[in-house]
């Protein structure tokens, strides 16, 4: 097989070239060296053909294997993190070896650590060389498509953050003033249809029927969390001021995470509810919407 003279070329410009800055350099593997030749340039097909000079001198000097374009060397393996400058590595290894996530599982450490990369390997991509340069509009960049809207999951933000949390220990300033660029994104849940369709017939039949001999408050609490899934605690904590029979909506504040909610009123719920505050009216003024005979 033929080698190419542009790639015999390339691997003797190199050559020289690392001869040429090596004692003004900090280098520590041929990843460095070849991160610090191709910084410039955003030529994709340069970049291709220096990485295959560079892993050709790689395998002459380490294992002294003459350069064969037929034997495929890797310079740099598969993943973000191999891509990065050190300036961003440094970041990244911080982390993992960090006492801060010692007893997490290592799947956990990889996966915060290789979502960081992707994110640090975009910022390098934009042209930026230190956490220091990264601003609010490279770091927002990152979260959206190009539409402007947003391309991440939460989970995918959160162990971004966590790795910069870490890392804040060694670079504070920089690390602290990226988290602060990072966006709020909302978690997305899914609501899972737990009950199969005789299952909530047989629960309309009960709630709606006589033949369980339900009480109007017992039907009302039923209508409640069948229709809104409300929390029961919120429930019977629930007063009489709740209820906004203007704008039917029922208004509380949730004891579990102490924010507001605003639930539709139903004309079924509200039917349900109307007969046993009816029957009920002069406790409410006093005690919660559902009292119970304990409460009496």
């Amino acid at each position: 097989m033929m080698i190419k003279e542009s790639y015999i070329r390339h691997i003797r410009e190199n050559i020289l070239w690392i001869l040429k800055n090596k004692k003004h350099k900090a280098w520590q593997s041929y990843v460095d060296i070849y991160h610090d030749r191709v910084y410039k340039s955003e030529s994709e097909d340069y970049k291709r053909n220096q990485r295959v000079s560079f892993g050709a001198i790689q395998q002459f000097d380490l294992h002294g294997e003459y350069p064969d374009r037929k034997v495929k060397n890797r310079l740099i393996k598969r993943g973000a993190y191999y891509r990065l400058i050190p300036n961003f590595k440094r970041a990244i290894d911080f982390y993992r070896t960090s006492d801060e996530v010692r007893d997490l599982e290592e799947r956990t450490i990889r996966g915060s650590a290789n979502n960081a990369a992707a994110f640090l390997y975009e910022m390098q991509k934009r042209g930026i060389d230190s956490l220091g340069c990264i601003g609010e509009e490279d770091a927002l960049s990152f979260f959206l498509d190009r539409e402007g809207n947003l391309s991440k999951r939460s989970s995918y933000k959160k162990n971004i953050a966590s790795v910069f949390k870490v890392a804040a220990n060694w670079k504070h300033n920089e690390c602290r003033r990226i988290l602060s660029y990072l966006p709020q994104i909302r978690p997305r849940r899914k609501n899972i249809q737990f009950l199969a369709p005789e299952e909530v017939a047989s629960i309309r039949s009960a709630i709606d029927g006589e033949i369980l001999g339900l009480s109007l408050r017992d039907r009302a609490i039923g209508k409640l969390l069948f229709f809104t899934g409300i929390r029961a605690c919120d429930i019977a904590d629930m007063k009489l001021s709740a209820i906004n029979w203007e704008t039917d909506e029922i208004h509380v504040l949730q004891q579990k995470t102490d924010q507001p909610l605003v639930l539709p009123l139903t004309a079924t719920v509200a039917r349900h509810y109307g007969c046993h505050h009816t029957t009920v009216g002069r406790l409410l003024r006093q005690k919660g919407i559902f009292v119970s005979f304990y409460d009496r």
